[in-house]
């Protein structure tokens, strides 16, 4: 499975092996409730347009990220409403980052000060699709 993310004009591979935590948890169906002056139930229910969650996790042995990488992503992550592509093997995500669940979190493998480039991460990437 090929995974990548560009805002585009730049695109950066992601590790293939990342776990997409809330694939089969996401509701894709909005619904509301409220009571009527009467008592009647009303339930307002439909499809949700935009907004499901995505959210990718690497793990303590596989998926890391280097910190170039990581770089990158923090970046881009700055840009207040910036649209990506979010590319997860066949299925292609028009998203932006989640900051209201943390949008990206980043934790090198070993602490070091001021890690080499290519210096190890574990790292987990929280979008929206609009």
């Amino acid at each position: 499975m090929s995974s990548s993310l560009s805002d585009g004009l730049t695109t950066l591979a992601l590790p293939d092996d990342l776990d997409w935590k809330n694939a089969n948890s996401a509701s894709p169906v909005a619904q509301s409730t409220e009571w009527s002056v009467d008592g009647a139930l009303i339930v307002d229910v439909n499809a949700k347009q935009a907004g499901l969650p995505i959210v990718l996790e690497g793990a303590e042995d596989r998926a890391w990220m280097r910190r170039s990488e990581v770089d990158q992503v923090r970046a881009w992550s700055r840009i207040p409403g910036q649209p990506f592509t979010l590319t997860l093997g066949e299925q292609v995500f028009s998203v932006i980052f989640d900051h209201g669940a943390g949008a990206l979190e980043a934790r090198a493998l070993h602490d070091v000060y001021d890690p080499p480039a290519d210096w190890p991460h574990r790292v987990s990437l929280k979008f929206l699709t609009i």
